[in-house]
Parts: C-alpha cells; structure tokens; sequence
C-alpha cells in the first residue's frame, strides 16, 4: 500500500470503527474486534517483540469486555488501554531511559499529548508534493478538521440554549435520516487523532515531538478562515432564530411555551461568549504581522464573530431579564448581569482590538476582570437581591421568600418590612435572631471585630426587642420521637402539660424555632432540672420539660407526667 495513503487509512478506520464498535457503553465482541483490527494495522511491525508484547496486552484486556461482564473492568480498561499506547510510542521510539527511574512516565505523558498534535501530517500524506494550490487546498483541509470540534461545542450549547433551534437541528437531521451524536463524533475525532499520532510515533519516531513553544507559531490565516466561516455559518443560522422568536417574539413552534423558551440556555450561552472572545484573541495573535488578503479577509470574520458576540450577549441579557421578571434576583443572576455589562464593554474594545493589534486585549480583559471583582465586592448584593424577592412578595408576585433567609445579616434592613406579616413574618424575626445569635457565639470581643452590617442588624433586633432574651436550641429526637430542649448545655425532655401559669417564673429565654415560644424558669424549683415552654400548646396547656438525668419527680410535678423520656 502508498505509504502516503496508509496513514489517512488508518486515521479513518481508526475514528469511524472506534465509534461504531468501542464507543457503546455496552460494547463487548465490538472491543475485541476493534483492537484485533488494531493489531493487524500493525501487522508489519508484529515481528518486533515490544510491538507483540504491547499488542498482545492490549488485546488481552479487550477479551474482558466479550468474557466478561464487571462494568468496573471496562472502565479501568479504557484508561489502561490508553496508557499502554502512550507507552508504546516512548518504547518503539526507543526514547525509553532504563538509567532514570520514572522517566518512561513523564514521556509517556509527554507522548500521549503529542499523539494529538500531528494534524500536520495527517493532512501532508495526501500530497507528494506541494504546489501552491495544494499548500492552500491542505491548509483548507486542516481548517475543515479544526472546525469539527469547534463547530460540535457551538452546537451542543447552542441547541442546550435554545429550544427553537434544537427543534431545527433535528428536523435537519431527521431529513437527511442521520442521527447525528454530536458528543459521540467529538470523542471518536479525538481517538482517532491519538490512534493515529501513536501510529506516526511508532513507524517514524522523529516526528513524535512536541513543541511547548507552539503559542508563539504563526498559523495560515486560511486555516483560521475557514474554521471562523463554518463556525459563523452555525452562529448565523442561530441569530436568525433569535431574532424571529425572542426579539421580536414571532410564534413560536407547537409544543414549546414561550415562557420555557425565553428562560432556557441562558448559561450556556454566556460560556459560548466567553468562548469566541479567547477564538478571537488567538486568531489574531497566530496571524500577527502576516500580510495577506487572507488576514484582511480574517480581520472581516473576527469583526463578524464580534458582532455576533454581542447579539448573543443581547440575548442572554433578554433571557435573564425574563428569567428574573418571572423568578426574581438570586446572587448568581445578578452577579452574571454584572458580567453582562463588562463583556459588553470588553467586545467594543474587542473591535478596535481586531483592527489595531497592537493593543494587548488579555491585559484589556484581566483589568476589567479587576475592575469587575471590586465592584462585586464594594456593591451590597444581598441586599439588592432581598429588596427584589421582598417587593415582590408584597407584591404578590411570589409565594415566599425563602431564599432571602439563606442570605447574609446584609439583608437585615430589607427583611424588616415583613416582620409584621402573618405568614413571613416570624421567620424573618427567627432569621435575624439566629443569625445574630451565631455571630455573637462565634465573634470575639474587641474593636476590630466590629462590622457594620451586624451592628445594623443588631439595632433592628433591639428595636423590636427581639434581642431581650437568649434562643433556646431544639433538637427532633427522631429515635425516641420528641423534641428536646437544650440550654447552658443541659438536655430537656417532655414531661407533662400544665393546665394554669401558677409555676410559671421568671423568663429565660425563647426558643429558636418560634419566637411567640417563651421559656420560663419553674417556681421553686432548679433551672438545671426543670424548665416550663409556655404557649406552645400541647393539648391545652404548656409543656412541662424535664432535664435528662432527673430521677426524683416531687410530689407537686408528678401530677404531670404524661411521658417518660
């Protein structure tokens, strides 16, 4: 066979049978076939004893995916598998140094990556030589290889982002009757590329090198071109639909709300704009200083990718406006709107980026990441979030506000306006006093430990003394099925329901759960061993608690005894 040919053969049958047979979760004569195939794509070199060895090895594990059925096996075997090529290239290369101990690993590793390095290569075994046509037809080639993996990760979080164009995707698939596993292919692509630079590494070792400078490298601005035309092709199509159904709200589809569309993908498409500002980046920094139609031409796809950009930011910013129009602020969403902003105004300077590279656009972004971060910290974001989920709560526009009373003691402020609510109302109260009650605990004494945001807190506890007394914790006993009280480290258990107050003394605390819950002290009797939690009706009356380890009941208690705990 051409030895120009067998390479690329390799490559394809590599990737096509590696999805078709190895690919399948439950694959299991599939493996052994594919790695049987391996070995006599390898026939030539099987004489070498290291080449039967490796082989042989490998295709031992691949008989535990026909022979057996221990899932654990199959996983562990795909990485051994993989682990063994590796080596194989250090090995037959013989870059193997028996004199340092742990070399053949760090080679190994070094080899696995340059396993995916050899594009190049795969693309130049169709041409013995090289005019200028087929040097600009080969860069064509490896841009449509390059796109493939770019334009698979555009499309999963454009169809995970949008319900209309996935609904679009696949009735362009289902038209050509070919159901395209986008993630499947990508990984497939991937090992066919490792397959075949371990194939390069072993039958002419001198090409199995990677350079760690490769950053620096000047890339043919066609590659780039054609990876940023077939990428915007996608984009394109995607804006299209953005335009017809969320901008202008044409009607959408049958069987998708508009509600459900308006709010979905709005992360995903935030990561796909962070993703084409690091593709515009790069592109002009593999293609600097290089003169050429096809740079002029690159300036005008980046200014599209631009453009682009900002249409997809719109977007999420519509999305998120709808999402928090329906669902209220959380932190996240107006942490990301922030986001919004500064994205916004890092894509305009983008702009001038792309025409006058001179400007280093990573200093750009890494002072705005700056600048972002303080504004984070200097703006009181617990207490927007609080003042958009409580107007919205009296407004009625939302049920509850428990996410509110996951927050900071920054909301204190905010929360205040619900204390007289019959349904929030207690539980903004038990907010506020629990967590000041853990500041106190956990907060040393002295000036330096002041915060302004407790002492606000504070003044609004005091103001509606709900700071006179200490809350008292309790605790769901689920072994024994009661609650239990704990105070000064003492456990107190249900014993009994008084029917009048004539016990009743001195107030010592509240409980934590329910600040109508007072705690009272037992007339006559020791705060260690007793204790009376008044208004929290049990059958007409108030509990009686007893502490644990209490054996001798008086005569004037004993009465109440109900339980036995």
């Amino acid at each position: 066979m051409n030895k120009q040919v067998k390479p690329l053969l390799y490559f394809l049958i590599t990737m096509i049978l590696y999805y078709f047979l190895v690919l399948p979760f439950e694959s299991g004569l599939g493996v052994v076939v594919y790695y049987l195939i391996q070995m006599l794509m390898f026939y030539d070199l099987l004489r070498d004893k290291r080449v039967f060895l490796i082989f042989g090895a490998i295709f031992l594990l691949s008989l535990n995916y026909y022979f057996s059925y221990f899932v654990v096996f199959h996983i562990l075997n795909r990485l051994a598998i993989f682990a063994l090529y590796c080596f194989a290239g250090v090995l037959l290369s013989n870059q193997l140094n028996l004199s340092k101990e742990f070399s053949f690993i760090f080679k190994s590793i070094i080899n696995g990556i340059a396993n995916f390095f050899h594009i190049d290569l795969l693309i130049g075994s169709l041409f013995k030589k090289e005019n200028k046509n087929q040097k600009i037809f080969k860069s064509m080639l490896i841009g449509l290889i390059f796109s493939i993996p770019v334009v698979i990760f555009v499309l999963l979080l454009l169809t995970e982002a949008d319900s209309v164009f996935s609904l679009f995707v696949d009735q362009f698939l289902n038209y050509f009757y070919f159901d395209l596993k986008l993630y499947d292919w990508l990984f497939s692509l991937g090992a066919g590329l490792f397959f075949f630079g371990t194939y390069i590494s072993i039958v002419d070792p001198h090409e199995n090198k990677i350079d760690f400078k490769m950053i620096s490298f000047q890339i043919e601005p066609v590659i780039i071109n054609v990876v940023l035309s077939i990428t915007l092709i996608v984009y394109s199509l995607f804006v299209f639909i953005q335009f017809k159904y969320l901008f202008a709200q044409a009607g959408l589809p049958a069987g998708i709300t508009y509600s459900e569309y308006a709010v979905r993908g709005f992360m995903e498409l935030v990561v796909l704009t962070v993703f084409n500002v690091v593709l515009i980046i790069l592109s002009r920094r593999f293609t600097k200083n290089q003169m050429s139609k096809s740079v002029r031409f690159n300036k005008l796809l980046l200014h599209s990718l631009c453009t682009i950009t900002l249409i997809l930011l719109a977007s999420s910013l519509v999305r998120m406006n709808m999402y928090t129009q329906n669902y209220g602020l959380t932190r996240l969403r107006l942490i990301v709107y922030i986001f919004l902003i500064f994205e916004a105004i890092g894509l305009l300077i983008t702009y001038y980026f792309i025409e006058r590279d001179r400007l280093n656009l990573t200093i750009v972004y890494f002072s705005l990441a700056v600048v972002y971060y303080v504004v984070l910290n200097v703006m009181p974001i617990d207490r927007i979030v609080a003042r958009n989920l409580v107007d919205r709560y009296l407004n009625h526009k939302q049920n509850d506000i428990e996410y509110v009373l996951q927050l900071s003691l920054d909301v204190a402020p905010e929360i205040e306006s619900l204390f007289n609510d019959p349904k929030m109302g207690n539980r903004a109260k038990y907010f506020l006093v629990n967590k000041l009650h853990y500041v106190e605990e956990n907060r040393n004494e002295g000036w330096i430990y002041n915060n302004y945001s407790v002492d606000q807190a504070r003044k609004i506890a005091i103001k509606h003394q709900l700071l006179k007394y200490p809350t008292i914790r309790v605790v769901d006993n689920e072994e024994l099925g009661c609650i239990e009280l704990i105070y000064n480290d003492v456990v107190y258990r249900p014993f009994g329901v008084l029917s009048n107050d004539k016990l009743k003394g001195t107030q010592i605390g509240i409980r934590e759960d329910s600040l109508d819950s007072k705690i009272y002290e037992v007339k006559g009797y020791e705060i260690t061993e007793w204790i009376v939690d008044y208004l929290e009706v049990f059958m007409g009356g108030n509990m009686l608690f007893k502490a644990v380890g209490v054996n001798e009941i008086p005569k004037e208690l004993e009465q109440y005894k109900q339980y036995d705990y």
